[in-house]
């Protein structure tokens, strides 16, 4: 996958409150009613949600809100979207884009393809026996299963690639997270060869901004470290010392290692930041 997602820095916070903690109210004859029960349960159950997502937001981990929508959207539902508008994308290539080179060395559009939706239908057994396959290291895993979807029809992609909009297994995790960062870096990577170029949701952009800095495999804090990252078309910024300021999108291609992103940034930390590219 683009990293693995254990964040360092950041724990994620626990799921909401069980629901074992229930006030002790009683009936009128000192024992508790059903209808009392259901109303402290559901209660409860929004309290402890709202706790839950107000640690989430201030972690950017979980939830962000939709500007668009006027609703709380979750990491899950932006990871669906991604993939939604990734898959209509797609579906506009023509057959000779499929073979293009994409910003991932050595791999082709189709592969990048095979690669994002390549884990969703493995089963926790066969998931370990392609980490064993491939010797534990992350270019060999994904190289195994690239090459077992790359060689199909773009329609047999695409489809797939439909058949796969909810992220299954590891992609599903950290809710759905990893899709979402995955998804987005990937897709990216495709479109900028391409010169296809889109404009990114800004609440689904920002998430994945603030997931990618703690992504191990993508090390974004680390390739940041020492410069200020400023977002020049969101409301978002990162880290203390010399400014490298430019879009979203860019910020994003940058600290996940894609030095194609530097060419529309600037500012004094430019220079210390494509060092570690």
């Amino acid at each position: 996958m683009t990293k693995a997602f254990q964040p360092r820095r950041h724990r994620f916070p626990s799921p909401p409150c069980p629901l074992a903690e229930l006030p002790s109210e009683t009936g009128c004859d000192g024992s508790r009613s059903s209808r009392t029960r259901r109303a402290a349960r559901r209660d409860n159950v929004r309290a402890c949600k709202r706790r839950h997502q107000r640690r989430l937001s201030g972690l950017g981990v979980a939830s962000v809100l939709s500007e668009r929508e006027g609703v709380l959207a979750t990491t899950m539902e932006m990871a669906c979207d991604e993939r939604r508008e990734f898959a209509d994308f797609l579906a506009g290539l023509a057959p000779e884009q499929w073979d293009e080179d994409s910003l991932c060395s050595q791999w082709r559009v189709r592969d990048v393809v095979a690669h994002v939706i390549g884990y969703d239908k493995l089963s926790t057994a066969d998931l370990a026996a392609r980490f064993v396959r491939g010797a534990f290291m992350v270019n060999r895993i994904n190289a195994i299963g690239t090459s077992d979807l790359a060689a199909r029809a773009p329609e047999d992609l695409i489809q797939l690639f439909r058949d796969h909009i909810h992220p299954r297994g590891l992609t599903a995790g950290f809710g759905g997270m990893i899709a979402l960062v995955d998804g987005m870096v990937h897709h990216q990577d495709i479109r900028r060869p391409l010169n296809l170029p889109r404009t990114i949701p800004a609440e689904r952009l920002n998430a994945v901004l603030n997931f990618a800095l703690y992504v191990p495999l993508i090390r974004g804090a680390w390739r940041a470290r020492g410069v200020r990252l400023v977002a020049a078309d969101l409301e978002w910024s990162h880290g203390k010392g010399l400014t490298v300021q430019g879009p979203g999108e860019a910020l994003l291609m940058a600290v996940a290692g894609r030095p194609d992103a530097l060419r529309q940034l600037d500012g004094p930390g430019k220079d210390q930041l494509a060092q570690r590219i």
